[in-house]
């Protein structure tokens, strides 16, 4: 199944995550940090983020995680103009409504797994979590 796929499709395919290996997610008390643990290649990546609901448009914060509730409509996440090596921020469907109202990633000048396009959350139940690399790379899936 695919994770998610960007605006022009290039990636459609890149990321995925199978159904022996979901990730495991402490979101109670909305409002302190969690950790979240995710399966990776060398075991396990756990990050410290503060998880936000969001049901409108939204520029994106380093350190958070961004429920995105696009049960009403579809929902535009922006990232930064000036961000900094390490800025990471996730992005969960709140109501696994992401295949029927999409949800973008606004890019604002920087790259997405090395390429120049807005990423589209198509796929209900997505997680992604992305940071940023360099002006090269710009963000990456690193769970």
């Amino acid at each position: 199944m695919s994770i998610f796929s960007y605006t022009k499709g290039t990636l459609s395919s890149l990321f995925s995550i199978g159904k022996d290996s979901p990730a495991t997610i402490d979101a109670s008390g909305l409002t302190t940090p969690r950790t979240y643990t995710f399966p990776d290649k060398s075991g396990t990546v756990a990050l410290d983020l503060i998880d936000v609901i969001v049901t409108t448009n939204t520029t994106v914060e380093n350190g958070k995680r961004y429920w995105a509730n696009t049960a009403g409509g579809a929902i535009t996440l922006t990232i930064p103009a000036s961000v900094t090596a390490g800025f990471t921020f996730a992005v969960g469907d709140y109501a696994n409504t992401f295949a029927t109202n999409n949800c973008t990633i606004n890019r604002n000048g920087h790259k997405i797994e090395n390429l120049a396009e807005n990423l589209t959350l198509l796929t209900n139940r997505l997680f992604p979590t992305l940071r940023y690399i360099d002006t090269t790379a710009g963000f990456k899936r690193i769970a």
